[in-house]
């Protein structure tokens, strides 16, 4: 069975919950951060359901 479906209540869509740049993990924990460089902060308007408008101006 797939892992994000109807049935599992888990949808891989951009408008659900919350979303992370490249679809990584989110870390939460500031002092668990482990790595090189970090993206903050990179809006992107998904919850346009794929409508041209508020997102490509």
């Amino acid at each position: 069975m797939a892992k994000n479906t109807y049935e599992t209540g888990r949808l891989n869509l951009p408008f659900v919950g919350h979303c992370t740049f490249g679809k990584q993990p989110a870390c939460l924990d500031w002092d668990a951060i482990d790595a090189d460089i970090a993206v903050l902060g990179a809006p992107f308007d998904m919850g346009t359901q794929y409508r041209a408008g508020a997102r490509f101006g």
